[in-house]
Parts: C-alpha cells; structure tokens; sequence
C-alpha cells in the first residue's frame, strides 16, 4: 500500500517511515506465533524498498545503511529476508557503481556478524569481485581470512592401532589411550649412563587444540564450513580467495605470494573435511544405519576448489597472468552485467 502511494511530493516522508521500519523490524520477535508474522513483515519490507528504489533510484542511498546494518544478520526462518536483501544489494553495486565503496567496506566490516551459510555465499561472491584498489583486496583478504580462524578447519577424526581414521560410530567402541610412557638412556655430564623417562601425551595436546577451536566456533563462516557440509559455500570460500590472490598479483603488490600461501593452506583445509575423505561404502552404509548421516561430497564444488589450487600454484611472473587466472578475475563481473541488462529493473530500460 505505501508502494502504491509514493510520489515525488511524500518521498522523504516514505522513506523516512521505511528507516524507522527497518529498525523496528530488526527488533521484532522471532518466536512463538509471532515469529511467523515477523518474517512476513520483513520480507515485504526489503521487497517495497527494492520496488520503489527502482522507481527512485535517488533513494539508495537514504536505505542502503540500514539494510547493510540490520538486515545481513537474520538467520533460521528469516533467512530468505536477508538473502533478498544481500541480492538487491549485489544488484546496486553492478548497476549503480558510485554506491560500490561504500557497500564493500560495510560488508567487508561486518562480514564476522552474517550468520546464513546461504547470506554468505553471496557476500563472499560481492567483495570478492568488487575488490578493485589493493588496499581493498587486502581489506577484503583480511576479512575472509580473520572469520575462518585458525587451522585445520575441521576436527581430525580419530585413528585406530593401524593409522586409519575411525568415524564417529567407532569412535565409541575403542577407548582413547593414555599418556605415553618413553624411557630412553642418556650420557651424564660425568661420562656415566643414566635413563631418562619422558611423558607424551597426546591426548592433552589434541585437548588444547580442540578447545582453541572451540573458542572460534563463534565465527558463523567457520561453523556454517562446519556443521552445514555446505560444499558449494566452500567452494565460494575458495574461488574468492583465488580471485584476491590474483588480483594482488595483477596489481604487483608484494603481499601477493603471503595471500597465495594462506590461499593455498585454507584450501587444502577445506578439502580434508571428513565427509569429503569418505569412501563410497561407508557413505553407503551409514545411510542406512541408525547412525548419524554422512552426506556425499559435491564432486563439481571439489573440482572447483581442485582447479583454484592449480591456479594458485601456476609458475607466472608477478604481473602477468595466465588466460584461465584472466578469465577467473575478469569475466565473473562481466557476465553478471550481461544478466542484468535483461533482468535488473534498477535499469531504465527494464523499468517499465
């Protein structure tokens, strides 16, 4: 209704209502039977607010701040209002390019607080793409690298007397080993023999390890790397890292071989996800025991992540690249400019 009523003469009035709306509604409760009407009234809020800034486009500006500081964080069954959110700013950024500094840097600033695996696919894609100076490809590098946290990013499962790792069903059967006793003999300083007892215990090492870990679940792109076996997020994690190390590169800046390795290292982390290592037979058996699910790896999104390593590594000069690296930081851009020419109605011609 208020879509239907705006003109020139109440436009400020509008969009002043909508400021305080999107405030409200980032407030509203999410549960019981309130939570049902809350996620309607969002949604159709950031769907007025895309319909009457393609009528105005001189009205981004006044809704770009609140949507980038309320919106982005819903999660559950508010996703898909964030999700719409974070495509129809994906859509300003290509049509309107004078907006594209300021939504890199709120996205790049507040990318540890979205918390939807599916809101950051997209993000991941937005300041990935849109990294143009190297002062914000380092920005943006930082960014990605700081809400992946610390390495191995997936907890190793636990290995049997013959090295092989057990799942977590196996896991139960075998008691964890004690400390580690080792006595050895050693020369003394006065040329005798004496024995020298040493105590490894692996166990309080993995516990530090696991705890340090833990620490960093807060992080929604690592847990969501984590608990949503989410194989195409990952691999948007890894062709972003690729596209910035590259550019880095093209740019000639002497940060570029640290981003290749931190590249490098994170990429090999995503692929030793336990549900990407199984074979075939147990995938097969744990779906159908009573057990939890291992659910099949996404061979095009590992092939994906495969094909980024090879690019990372490839022997070109600083400054140079090659044509797939080319492709990979050029075309992505260009492509979803072509989509909207026919599809944004934030353009003129598309308008009516």
């Amino acid at each position: 209704m208020v879509t239907n009523l705006v003109s020139q003469r109440n436009l400020k009035e509008v969009i002043a209502f909508l400021e305080r709306e999107i405030a409200r509604a980032c407030k509203m409760e999410e549960h019981g039977t309130q939570g049902a009407i809350t996620n309607e009234y969002r949604y159709l809020l950031i769907k007025s607010i895309n319909q009457i800034t393609q009528t105005y486009p001189e009205t981004i500006p006044a809704v770009l701040s609140p949507l980038l500081q309320n919106f982005l964080r819903f999660e559950g069954k508010s996703t898909f209002t964030s999700l719409e959110t974070i495509l129809f700013i994906r859509e300003v950024i290509e049509v309107h390019p004078e907006h594209r500094q300021a939504i890199f840097s709120k996205i790049c600033s507040s990318f540890a607080e979205i918390k939807s695996h599916l809101v950051i696919r997209v993000a991941l894609w937005i300041i990935g793409e849109y990294a143009l100076s190297q002062p914000e490809v380092e920005q943006a590098f930082d960014a990605i690298k700081r809400n992946v946290g610390s390495l191995p990013v997936y907890p190793a499962l636990p290995k049997d007397e013959d090295g092989e790792q057990r799942t977590e069903a196996d896991g139960d059967e075998k008691k964890e080993k004690g400390p580690q006793i080792i006595t050895k003999t050693v020369v003394l300083a006065d040329g005798s023999y004496g024995t020298q007892t040493i105590v490894v215990d692996d166990n309080q090492k993995k516990a530090e390890v696991m705890g340090h870990q833990a620490e960093e679940t807060y992080l929604p792109l690592r847990y969501a790397l984590i608990h949503t076996e989410d194989d195409y997020l990952a691999s948007c994690l890894a062709v972003s890292l690729t596209k910035l190390a590259i550019k880095a590169k093209k740019n000639l800046s002497r940060s570029f071989k640290s981003m290749v390795v931190d590249s490098v290292l994170i990429l090999c982390a995503l692929l030793k996800s336990p549900h990407r290592n199984q074979p075939s037979s147990l995938v097969q058996a744990s779906s159908s025991s009573s057990t939890k699910k291992v659910k099949r790896a996404d061979l095009d999104s590992m092939q994906r992540m495969q094909f980024c390593l090879k690019l990372l590594t490839q022997n070109q000069a600083v400054g140079s690249l090659s044509q797939a690296q080319a492709t990979l930081v050029d075309h992505g851009r260009a492509i979803f400019a072509k989509f909207l020419e026919t599809h944004s109605k934030l353009l003129p011609s598309n308008a009516l």
